[in-house]
């Protein structure tokens, strides 16, 4: 970006900037959630900056991208939360009787996994990530990351199975 496009950006970004913040703060965002939100999409429309075909259209386009930014922010939030759910793999029969146990058995077959596997896994069910978040997290490719979340998976079953016909409790598949 040239200083020339550097300068119209900071204008054109301070004149919308207030209302971008209104529009986080009235999709409920904390002021510091608010002021990391601003950061990210000024960063983005930076970044961007020379995919705006008309300058008039900046408020909208960028407008665009605060959306997108917060749709972003909601997903990471309901990752946190579900970070600390219950681990549920509905393949493997969540009605069993004894929870904890079942618990305990799908951690030990998830520690048996081959590291890069289990990682993958792990990014993909447990933190909900998709397969192209994980390649760039892991330096993957997008195809690659989702060809390990599905060999994890495969052999987690395979384990799983096998650790509770070793336990006595043949179940379901």
């Amino acid at each position: 970006m040239s200083s020339e496009e550097h300068r119209i950006f900071e204008k054109s970004w301070t004149a919308v900037k207030g209302r971008i913040a209104g529009y986080f703060y009235s999709n409920d965002c904390s002021s510091d959630d608010i002021d990391d939100l601003l950061q990210e999409t000024a960063l983005k429309a930076c970044k961007n900056y020379a995919t705006l075909k008309e300058e008039d259209k900046f408020v909208q386009w960028v407008f665009g991208i605060a959306k997108h930014t917060w749709f972003e922010y909601m997903e990471k939030r309901d990752r946190k939360k579900s970070r600390d759910a219950k681990i549920k793999y509905p393949h493997m029969n969540p009605g069993a009787e004894d929870s904890l146990v079942r618990d305990i058995l799908v951690r030990q077959c998830l520690e048996e996994l081959d590291p890069e596997d289990r990682d993958c896994l792990i990014l993909h069910d447990l933190e909900g990530y998709n397969s192209e978040e994980i390649g760039e997290r892991l330096g993957k490719s997008r195809s690659n990351a989702h060809y390990h979340v599905k060999k994890a998976r495969k052999e987690l079953r395979e384990k799983f199975y096998g650790s509770e016909k070793v336990h006595g409790k043949a179940m379901k598949k």
